[in-house]
């Protein structure tokens, strides 16, 4: 379980850049994720600029809640404060299947504390499919490129 900031910019790019990229900065690691997200039907969390989802990977899963941060660092990226609990796969592909989340955890107390009223309405409403690879850039610094696939087909392409 852990609770940090977590500032970001994301960047879509062309399947051709994408593809690029990949081939120019020596790869570090890859794996895959799905991903499935939660809200109420009228996306009362989003409206609130939170994010709720159960990630899984091959070996192990999470659940994450991504809220605004009260006191922002500076305003040209993406910034909010991420609480994530580690899930057991079996679990957590339980809980998928079952459309269900874990509120044992430190995401589930934050939700019972500040969202108990739409608790009952929380749905998974969609997933996605993910192949992620860490490479070393410019200066050593890490860039993540992600592809990204999701139910109706459509694939982006992220830096």
């Amino acid at each position: 379980m852990s609770k940090n900031q977590e500032i970001e910019a994301k960047y879509l790019l062309p399947p051709d850049l994408y593809q690029q990229l990949l081939k120019t900065y020596p790869l570090k690691r890859s794996f895959e994720q799905a991903n499935y997200y939660y809200d109420t039907p009228d996306f009362s969390l989003r409206k609130q600029h939170c994010g709720l989802r159960i990630r899984l990977f091959s070996d192990r899963a999470e659940e994450t809640l991504k809220t605004p941060d009260p006191r922002p660092r500076q305003s040209t990226y993406h910034e909010v404060i991420e609480i994530n609990d580690e899930l057991d796969l079996g679990q957590a592909q339980q809980l998928v299947q079952q459309a269900g989340l874990f509120m044992e955890g430190q995401v589930g107390h934050y939700l019972q504390q500040n969202f108990a009223n739409l608790l009952p309405q929380l749905k998974q409403f969609s997933w996605s499919k993910t192949q992620r690879h860490l490479l070393t850039g410019p200066g050593d610094c890490e860039l993540t490129l992600d592809k990204t696939v999701y139910p109706d087909g459509s694939t982006d392409y992220e830096l």
